[in-house]
Parts: structure tokens; sequence; C-alpha cells
């Protein structure tokens, strides 16, 4: 079975509000529960490299995610 690299930045998936929207922080990695709610029927492992909204995320860090993603050996990668 093919395993998915999952490696997790912050952001909207992993945002926890504190008000109408406009407050948040970006707490632990939501996707481990989202897949196992939904069944899926494949292999993935959850790397957490940073908690960063996506708005900021700077050249630094796009080389880091790119420095992960080449060091993987994982045939899928996906990045969120």
């Amino acid at each position: 079975m093919t395993k998915l690299l999952i490696i997790t930045t912050g952001g909207t998936i992993d945002k926890i509000y504190f008000d109408d929207k406009s407050d948040y922080q970006v707490g632990e990695p939501q996707i481990s529960q989202i897949l196992h709610a939904m069944h899926v029927a494949f292999e993935f492992q959850v790397s957490a490299l940073m908690r960063k909204d996506s708005l900021h995320i700077t050249d630094d860090d796009r080389k880091l995610i790119r420095a992960a993603v080449a060091a993987s050996d994982a045939p899928q990668v996906l990045i969120t």
C-alpha cells in the first residue's frame, strides 16, 4: 500500500478561532483526525514542519518545505 507523507505548515486547516473569525492561533495539525474520521483506505504519515498561516510563510520557509520534500522517500507528498 502506498504511504502518503503529509507535511503540515499550519494555516486554515489547523486554525483555532476564538471569536468571529478574527482572533486565532495555529494549533496542532488536524489532518490525522480528519483522515481517521473519514476511514481512508491508505497509509499516511504526518510531519508537522511549522505552524504558520500561509500569509506569513517566507522564502526561507519555502526552502525548508522544499528540503523536507526532497529528503523524503515517500512516493507521494501532500503539503497543507
